[in-house]
């Protein structure tokens, strides 16, 4: 803030008269998140598609975005699987942590922790080559 009460913040301007006081702390913005897209599963450093083995722990990095098909800086996200007997999922940003426990295939729920968007995608565990 300089001596005539003008701070910049993000986008906004906000003016304030010489002598009023200091400006109260904003809030930051939260983005809503609009669309979920899966990227590829990950394993050791190798690109597996949709495929876990038995044993590995993988990483899958989605991509949220608003309405205007802008990137979520900082999404809030929950993952899940609907079998964890063969999938374990977790994670709570845009990198989630799956690790193959048995044969199968299974619906991996990526969504918002506001409920805005959700997006599936399914896995396959398969047996360690």
């Amino acid at each position: 803030m300089n001596r005539f009460g003008v701070r910049a913040v993000g986008a906004a301007l906000l003016l304030a008269a010489p002598g009023c006081g200091e400006l109260p702390p904003l809030a930051p913005l939260e983005q809503d998140v609009a669309q979920i897209r899966f990227g590829v599963v990950v394993c050791g450093g190798e690109a597996t598609g949709s495929a876990v083995p038995i044993g590995a722990t993988c990483t899958l990095t989605v991509e949220a975005t608003d309405d205007a098909g802008i990137p979520v800086a900082s999404p809030s996200l929950l993952w899940s699987s609907s079998n964890t007997a063969i999938l374990s999922a977790s994670g709570s940003a845009a990198t989630g942590t799956l690790t193959g426990r048995a044969t199968g295939s299974v619906t991996l729920t990526v969504r918002d922790r506001r409920g805005s968007a959700s997006a599936t995608m399914r896995i396959n565990v398969v047996a360690q080559r």
